[in-house]
């Protein structure tokens, strides 16, 4: 074959290739606008700076003093950084299944006496997302983000991320030290023979 011949293959194979790009991209734009319009909360991980988790009369407190987080309440101590990252997380990342629009009534939902209420400060700003009952099904949980009266859903994971009891929120490190800087172990027992 020669290049006049092989000309017109190669200038059909660039305009698809160019369509195809062109399409393909259209495509991630737009899935990554949905993915936008789903998130419940517009935040970044560091936006937030405190967080309390609330379960009828008992609330438990964190904190964030120069990127640490510290349990405040109902006791004072340094907290598990992965545990609340992840939970800081989820709130960020945290989407809404659905969107059933507005409700008076929220008695049915679990609502009116709600099984978990996160609330957080946000860019200086006070949030809260207030968790009800299950869906039937078990397909997830109603809930309310902030002072909206949009009835959303939520998935059992997320809600599972951010209901964390005080103990899995307690930092759990004995020793603290550099494992890089370790020259050696020496183990010693109490027992002789």
């Amino acid at each position: 074959m020669t290049l006049k011949r092989l000309l017109p293959y190669a200038v059909i194979f660039l305009i698809l290739a160019a369509t195809y790009g062109g399409l393909r991209w259209g495509q991630e734009r737009q899935e990554a606008r949905d993915a936008q319009a789903k998130k419940v909360f517009q935040l970044q991980e560091t936006d937030i700076s405190d967080l309390s988790l609330i379960r009828g009369r008992s609330e438990v407190s964190l904190t964030q003093k120069d990127k640490i987080w510290y349990l405040t309440a109902p006791l004072y101590t340094k907290a598990d950084q992965t545990i609340v990252g992840n939970m800081v997380a989820t709130l960020t990342r945290l989407q809404k299944d659905r969107d059933l629009g507005e409700e008076k009534d929220l008695k049915p939902f679990g609502l009116d006496k709600p099984e978990l209420v996160v609330k957080f400060t946000a860019q200086g700003q006070p949030r809260q997302l207030t968790v009800g009952t299950k869906v039937p099904g078990n397909q997830g949980y109603y809930a309310l983000k902030d002072q909206d009266p949009h009835l959303l859903m939520i998935s059992t994971g997320s809600k599972d991320s951010l209901d964390r009891q005080l103990l899995a929120l307690r930092d759990k490190t004995l020793l603290s030290f550099i494992t890089a800087e370790v020259k050696g172990l020496r183990l010693k027992s109490g027992m002789t023979r």
